[in-house]
């Protein structure tokens, strides 16, 4: 039998598709490895260690030196370390209860700047965490507070639906003598969905001295014409008013509902001529904007 003869050329060609699978074995080896579940398990843990680390690291009262710097213009380096008063705020709402406790000293300290203190009730907001929230809510109760400080806590707490907040909402309106801050607080309530907000809402449209905090209350009672009680205090307003701007804010509430009751009413306003120009004319907008809506 005659061997055939094999050219250097015939290795060389043979050679390349052979390397290319040895290649490509290796390749899918080594991905294998690399994508071992074990691997990443030790990455995550890695990972997490050396958060855990960093948080060890963070120092809040250091953090906070930064930022009553930065309130009365110091920048730049300091004993307290080369950060920023953006890096300050990070690392304090990264530990977050940890820090509360200083938070709060000097939120009610009346020596700190007020802005500073205000800046400090802002980043509350910003953890998220319940026992933010309840300083939140704390510091929103504080009658000793002044009531810019106030402001900001409930401007944090908007939106908010926790019992507790409601129940200081409902509290603090009470006996809140400030018809700007009494307008404040109905505003909060109408921007949140619980309906633990209604009743607050009603007493206040039927109740409060103040027509512009009146004028908020039925407004929002808008968006809840559904719940019990609130279609009776909403006429009541509009019958009854002796501010010519809550009536009309209470036509509004009629043409922002969607209950066919509330369509009915407003076509009676507009056809009534024993009721104001001015009511009039605004049932017959409200009429035209919810036919458009259709």
């Amino acid at each position: 039998m005659k061997i055939p003869k094999v050219s250097g050329k015939d290795v060389l060609l043979w050679s390349i598709p052979i390397c290319a699978v040895v290649m490509v074995g290796l390749t899918l080896l080594l991905r294998r490895e690399r994508y071992d579940p074990r691997d990443r398990e030790r990455e995550s843990l890695k990972a997490y260690m050396d958060d855990q680390a960093k948080l060890r690291a963070i120092n809040p009262a250091a953090c906070l030196n930064v930022l009553r710097k930065a309130q009365q213009g110091v920048t730049g380096g300091s004993s307290d370390g080369p950060i920023t008063a953006r890096d300050a705020k990070e690392d304090l709402v990264r530990v977050g209860d940890t820090a509360l406790p200083l938070l709060k000293k000097s939120i009610l300290d009346p020596n700190e700047p007020p802005l500073f203190r205000m800046e400090l009730i802002a980043l509350l907001g910003e953890m998220g965490n319940p026992k933010a929230w309840g300083l939140l809510e704390e510091i929103f109760a504080d009658r000793t507070l002044e009531e810019r400080y106030r402001a900001v806590a409930l401007s944090k707490l908007t939106g908010r639906e926790s019992s507790s907040f409601f129940q200081a909402l409902k509290k603090v309106y009470s006996e809140e003598p400030s018809y700007g801050s009494r307008h404040l607080l109905l505003k909060a309530v109408g921007e949140s969905r619980n309906p633990e907000g209604t009743p607050i809402l009603i007493e206040a449209s039927r109740k409060d001295p103040s027509p512009s905090a009146r004028i908020q209350a039925v407004e929002s009672l808008g968006t809840r014409m559904a719940e019990p009680g609130v279609m009776a205090a909403v006429k009541e307003v509009l019958y009854n008013d002796s501010s010519e701007n809550a009536r009309i804010a209470a036509v509004g509430a009629l043409g922002k509902s969607s209950d066919p009751a509330a369509g009915a009413l407003l076509q009676e306003i507009a056809r009534d001529p024993n009721i104001s120009a001015p009511l009039r004319a605004a049932a017959e907008n409200w009429m035209k904007e919810r036919a458009r809506k259709k």
